[in-house]
């Protein structure tokens, strides 16, 4: 015998077409796209609408623009300062005449690195990309003027130079003190929340710009694609050292910096 056919009271049938139309819409409107681990869970980096406009780039030169030729090991022994400490925090300390031996060292080491200079992979295309939205960038290094100079000229002409280019012989106090970075958002009328520091060093670029109020993100090569949290992990980051994103290469910048901020 067959079995009576059981009615199904309309509330029912309702309840079962709502579920069915909800399966299909999840399958065919199309998913969040994934920041890939590169930023903190923030909110406001989910909230495009609410996230701050871009009004300023600042990057740091060696180790983020070019590879880093410079032998700071060497640098570091032939100064006589301990690799944990800050060199030029710790020469500052010492009588005149040692501070100009101390700097006339630093500067040979760096003479010689600048027939090493190479850009990283994607700087070129960040500039582009800043250049072609009317983003200005500015460059904060704690190499000298005349590095800086020889960046430009033999390495980024004919774009529109680094402005401003800070370096760390000209009078303004060098990272992680933000006064230069502050410096290059006043210079753009540019609010620093609306600005991001760009660098590897989490002891200098990233505090840097956090103290400046900025964001940051940190160049860590190796470790950019683990994301923020698992790269600060490994580096045992912590604190003012704490980056907002990370990122593998320069290359991956542009493509962060439209989901960090909005772009006029």
């Amino acid at each position: 015998l067959k079995a009576p056919i059981r009615r199904q009271r309309p509330h029912a049938c309702l309840m079962r077409c709502i579920a069915g139309v909800s399966r299909c819409l999840a399958y065919a409107l199309p998913k969040q796209r994934s920041l890939g681990g590169n930023l903190r869970s923030s909110p406001q980096f989910f909230a495009t609408s609410a996230a701050p406009v871009l009004q300023g780039v600042i990057c740091d030169m060696d180790g983020t623009l070019v590879e880093s030729a410079l032998d700071f090991k060497e640098m570091y022994r032939r100064v006589g300062v301990s690799r944990d400490q800050d060199i030029l925090a710790v020469i500052s300390t010492w009588d005149p005449q040692r501070q100009a031996q101390a700097h006339a060292t630093i500067q040979e080491i760096e003479a010689e690195a600048l027939q090493r200079m190479v850009l990283m992979e994607g700087v070129t295309e960040l500039g582009d990309w800043c250049a072609a939205r009317g983003i200005p960038m500015g460059l904060v290094t704690r190499n000298t003027a005349e590095s800086v100079e020889f960046f430009h000229k033999k390495h980024w002409a004919p774009r529109p130079f680094f402005n401003p280019a800070v370096a760390r012989d000209m009078g303004l106090a060098h990272k992680p003190d933000p006064e230069a970075l502050l410096f290059c958002s006043k210079a753009w009328k540019a609010s620093p929340g609306n600005c991001v520091m760009v660098g590897d060093s989490p002891r200098d670029d990233v505090v840097a710009g956090s103290r400046a109020g900025m964001k940051t993100i940190l160049v860590a090569s190796a470790l950019g694609r683990l994301g923020a949290d698992v790269a600060a992990k490994t580096l045992k980051l912590e604190g003012e050292q704490l980056p907002t994103a990370t990122v593998a290469s320069m290359a991956e910048v542009p493509s962060l910096l439209s989901t960090m901020f909005r772009i006029d």
